[in-house]
């Protein structure tokens, strides 16, 4: 839900941890471990890639389920820095009335989501086309690559930016098109 909605709304659903945690704490005690042990980092993170790729193999359903809730982390709102905005209103402005906060966090999401929407639409529409293709299927695997194997931070996104606002464009155009003409 945080990733969906942002860590405030995120908390009030779930009477969960306020920010969640972003980083398996138990991989900051392993390496904290192998410091200790002077064991190389190198070392550790050969061990927990074999650990990863067992993981994966015994349940490969859990691992491509994880993706959806990635996705919605990797296509967060951004703010002009290159990072999501989830912690919006999560630790600050507590003068701020609780419903507008969620009226402004709603919103938020609301317009990015149909901008979402109209870029995936339009990626969609042009996959097969000769000229725009090319830049549907990038899209689309940015999405899918990080969406999966990373943990889908939206600054990843910013490579695939330029595009989006293209099939922004090029999908509000479509919509244009298709309703001018059945009124006239």
């Amino acid at each position: 839900l945080s990733f969906s909605f942002g860590d405030y709304l995120g908390k009030m659903l779930t009477g969960g941890d306020f920010p969640p945690p972003y980083w398996d704490p138990e991989i900051e005690k392993r390496y904290e471990f192998a410091v200790k042990n002077e064991t190389s980092r190198i070392h550790l993170d050969r061990e927990m890639y074999k650990e990863a790729v067992s993981n994966i193999k015994q349940k490969p359903f859990k691992f491509f389920f994880t993706s959806i809730p990635q996705f919605f982390r990797l296509n967060a709102p951004m703010n002009y820095g290159g990072q999501e905005i989830m912690q919006l209103f999560a630790k600050s402005h507590e003068n701020i009335p609780r419903a507008l906060k969620i009226v402004i966090l709603l919103s938020i999401r609301l317009m990015w989501y149909i901008f979402l929407g109209l870029v995936f639409y339009g990626a969609l529409t042009y996959i097969k086309d000769r000229q725009f293709g090319i830049l549907a299927l990038f899209i689309l695997y940015v999405n899918g690559m990080y969406s999966l194997l990373t943990h889908a931070e939206v600054r990843y996104l910013l490579i695939a930016m330029p595009f989006y606002f293209l099939f922004f464009a090029e999908s509000y155009r479509l919509i244009y098109e298709k309703y001018s003409t059945r009124t006239s």
